[in-house]
């Protein structure tokens, strides 16, 4: 399994549950306009799928280049469905060149 996929399914009580993601993290001076055109192509696909119930992209209002998306699954199989999907990788591979290193990740609970 995916270390990050087994990293989220140890913080969740079991993997029927609905929960959110939380990540942030920062892009590199001058990256901004082209991460922008990849998070919109996976935000755009990601919304499309089944399970998703939201996935979106922040900027800081302070720091227009610190950015978080918050994400949010009817249950742990839906996250493990986007992890297999074309979109879900490119944007993978095209973010890494644009940020600073990784993005921090908080699983949350729905109430």
């Amino acid at each position: 399994m995916n270390p990050l996929l087994s990293q989220i399914r140890g913080q969740l009580p079991n993997e029927t549950v609905p929960f959110g993601l939380l990540f942030q993290a920062k892009i590199i001076e001058g990256k901004r306009a082209a991460f922008i055109d990849a998070a919109h192509a996976a935000q755009e696909a990601t919304e499309k799928e089944p399970g998703n119930i939201f996935y979106r992209f922040f900027w800081d209002a302070q720091d227009p280049l610190q950015y978080v998306l918050l994400e949010a699954w009817q249950d742990f199989g839906a996250l493990v469905s986007h992890f297999e999907t074309s979109h879900f990788s490119r944007f993978g591979e095209e973010v890494q060149s644009l940020r600073e290193g990784s993005p921090t990740v908080e699983v949350l609970l729905d109430l």
